[in-house]
C-alpha cells in the first residue's frame, strides 16, 4: 500500500520538467521506486535505496546558494538528508534539513528544482545504496548561516562557482542562474 507521501510526491513530480536527459532518467528511477516500494521513504530501504530530500537555498540578495561541508562525506553539498517519519511531505523534510544544517527557518519555496540519483557509499552500519534525491528550491529571508552538528562549515557559493563543481551541483546551479537572469528569483 502506498502512503499519502507517495501520492503527494508522485503528484508533485508529475508537473516537474527535467532540464537534462540524465535528470529525466533520475526522475524515472524515483517514479519506479514510488510505484514499487511502500518503504520508499524508509532510511533502511537499501535495495536499491530510498527517497531523500535536499534544498537549494538561495541568498536573499545575491546569485548564490548555501552549501554545507558534510562531515560524513567530506564534500561541499546542498543541505539535505533523510525523510523522517514525522515529515508530512518532501518539502517539509527539506525545510527541516535546512533548519538543522544551516539554521535558516524563514524560507519561501519555489518547488522542485532538481532530482538526482546517486550512490551513497558503504559505511560501518549500512551497505552502499542509492539516494533518490528530490531537491526543493527555497529563497532565504536572511543571509545568516549557522553551522549545524553534521557539518564542517557552511557558506554561500555563487551560482557561477557552482557551475564549475560536480554535475549534481552544476545542473541545478544552471537552472538557478537561468531563473536569476529571468528575474524570477526575488526576495518576498
Amino acid at each position: 500500500p502506498m502512503t499519502p507521501r507517495h501520492h503527494a510526491l508522485r503528484e508533485l513530480l508529475a508537473a516537474y520538467e527535467p532540464s537534462a536527459s540524465n535528470e529525466a532518467q533520475h526522475l524515472a528511477s524515483i517514479f519506479e521506486l514510488l510505484s514499487t516500494r511502500p518503504t520508499a521513504f524508509d532510511r533502511s530501504e537499501y535495495q536499491p535505496g530510498h527517497i531523500t530530500a535536499s534544498a537549494f537555498v538561495v541568498h536573499p540578495r545575491k546569485p548564490a546558494a548555501a552549501l554545507v561541508n558534510h562531515a560524513k562525506i567530506g564534500r561541499w553539498l546542498q543541505p539535505g538528508g533523510h525523510v523522517e517519519p514525522d515529515d508530512t511531505d518532501i518539502e517539509s523534510a527539506a525545510r527541516r534539513e535546512v533548519t538543522e544544517e544551516i539554521g535558516i527557518e524563514a524560507l519561501s519555496s519555489f518547488g522542485v528544482m532538481d532530482v538526482d540519483v546517486h550512490v551513497f557509499p558503504q559505511r560501518e552500519d549500512q551497505p552502499e545504496h542509492l539516494h533518490l534525491d528530490v531537491r526543493i528550491g527555497f529563497l532565504a529571508h536572511t543571509d545568516r548561516l549557522v553551522d549545524g552538528e553534521e557539518s564542517n562549515g557552511v557558506r554561500w557559493a555563487a551560482f557561477a562557482e557552482m557551475l564549475e563543481m560536480e554535475e549534481s551541483l552544476a545542473r541545478p546551479a544552471s537552472r538557478l542562474e537561468a531563473m536569476n537572469s529571468a528575474g524570477t528569483l526575488r526576495a518576498i
